[in-house]
């Protein structure tokens, strides 16, 4: 059976092939035992990509892990094959979004904190974002009130800690592998024309490896670490920017951006 490789605008399933990836990734880390035997809750990352994210010229976010998200699942959860298809059918509904809540949503000020804010506010993750939203498409896009609309979101764990945090050493390991095939496979179908790499070298660096991409020498700059241009995509490969001086980090993603980009 054909499945398509590339979505168009606006759509919102990634093919069964992409959900095998994702079965898999799930099913790997049913051996994982977190510290003492206790019982912790894990969460699912299903990429999501707004309503004005056009496959081919647009703009995809890659981080290390959610930072807290939806329902979560304990990781013997996973050992059941029925339990792992409504894990994955959840993750992929809520990526997917309804009419009352568009994907990517909830960056731009759905939920506001009890001290003010919003996730695209607060973050810097999220900020600086934005700022690259800006030199792609524009000031109106990235001064809209749904500016995320613009992006494809993604991270290198598919699963994490339910609570907050990256997942551990054993925990990552366990599903590494897998989380590659996924996110080649999100490259392949979503086909972005520019990544933000928001990592960090030590995390980014064995990635480039088992894609098979060629990472080059690093640049001289603080924050954005390699610049890669790999079959017309490219790649801005950044530390984190938290506890940075953001204008400094946003300066260095300009320059690369606007040096590179054909």
């Amino acid at each position: 059976m054909h499945e398509p490789q590339s979505p168009s605008a606006g759509a919102r399933s990634l093919s069964t092939t992409y959900a095998q990836h994702f079965d898999k990734v799930l099913e790997s880390v049913q051996s994982w035992t977190p510290h003492r035997n206790r019982t912790e809750a894990l969460t699912p990352c299903w990429p999501e990509w707004g309503d004005r994210f056009v496959p081919g010229s647009g703009l995809m976010v890659l981080g290390r892990a959610t930072n807290g998200f939806m329902n979560g699942f304990t990781a013997s959860d996973t050992e059941s094959e029925e339990r792992r298809v409504a894990i994955a059918r959840e993750a992929r509904a809520f990526a997917q979004g309804t009419s009352d809540n568009r994907p990517l949503q909830w960056v731009q000020g759905t939920q506001f904190y009890k001290n003010g804010g919003c996730v695209g506010t607060r973050s810097s993750f999220w900020r600086v974002t934005r700022k690259l939203v800006e030199l792609m498409h524009g000031q109106d896009a990235s001064s809209s009130p749904d500016w995320a609309s613009f992006v494809a979101w993604s991270n290198l764990a598919k699963v994490a800690p339910k609570a907050s945090g990256n997942p551990n050493r054993q925990l990552y390991d366990a599903q590494y592998k897998h989380c590659v095939d996924a996110i080649r496979q999100e490259l392949l179908e979503l086909n972005p024309a520019v990544v933000l790499f928001i990592a960090g070298e030590d995390w980014y660096t064995p990635v480039f490896r088992n894609l098979g991409i060629e990472l080059g020498k690093p640049t001289a700059a603080t924050y954005v670490r390699h610049v890669v241009k790999d079959n017309g995509r490219l790649w801005l490969c950044t530390e984190r920017p938290e506890r940075r001086p953001e204008s400094a980090f946003v300066a260095e993603m300009t320059k690369a951006y606007s040096e590179h980009i054909a």
